[in-house]
């Protein structure tokens, strides 16, 4: 017998005896119902460890995975990427807590190797380029206007990060 796979929220919704109207209660199972079945494909695919699956985004070409957390901020982390790089990250207490919220965020549909195809792209070498920009403006090494300059030769230069 396969294992079942629950999100903390379809086990409150299923599991409380509190008297709900019958259509309200139906109302909520409908809403947590999706949410559900990806979280329960996902850990079923993966023997309870979807850690490095990359999921697509069910309105955007964007891209999550869970994975630990590098940081050491807590056990485990969502990472967030698009074509253009990196764009974010939230930190969990436990696996399946960052399960559901990556699927609760929209990030339902299981697209193995997206981050591979996504890193070798001319795009994804321009956003890594203008993170780095970003980045040493937000340490205050360069100024708003330098920034913005080494912004524009990077949007005129991409011969330079293709090579």
């Amino acid at each position: 017998m396969k294992p079942r796979y629950r999100t903390s929220h379809w086990q409150r919704i299923t599991e409380d005896r509190r008297e709900l109207d019958p259509g309200f209660a139906k109302h909520l199972r409908e809403m947590a119902r999706p949410r559900q079945i990806a979280f329960q494909r996902l850990m079923a695919m993966s023997e309870g460890n979807p850690v490095g699956i990359e999921c697509k985004s069910e309105s955007r070409e964007a891209w999550a995975f869970v994975m630990p957390d590098v940081a050491g901020e807590s056990p485990f982390r969502v990472q967030n990427f698009d074509a253009e790089g990196f764009s974010g990250h939230s930190c969990y207490d436990s696996l399946e807590k960052a399960v559901e919220a990556m699927i609760g965020d929209g990030y339902r549909a299981p697209d193995p190797g997206a981050l591979d195809r996504c890193s070798t792209t001319l795009q994804w070498a321009i956003g890594v380029k203008r993170a780095e920009i970003r980045q040493l403006y937000n340490q205050g090494k360069l100024s708003w206007l330098e920034m913005l300059d080494r912004m524009r030769a990077v949007a005129l230069d991409k011969q330079v990060l293709a090579a």
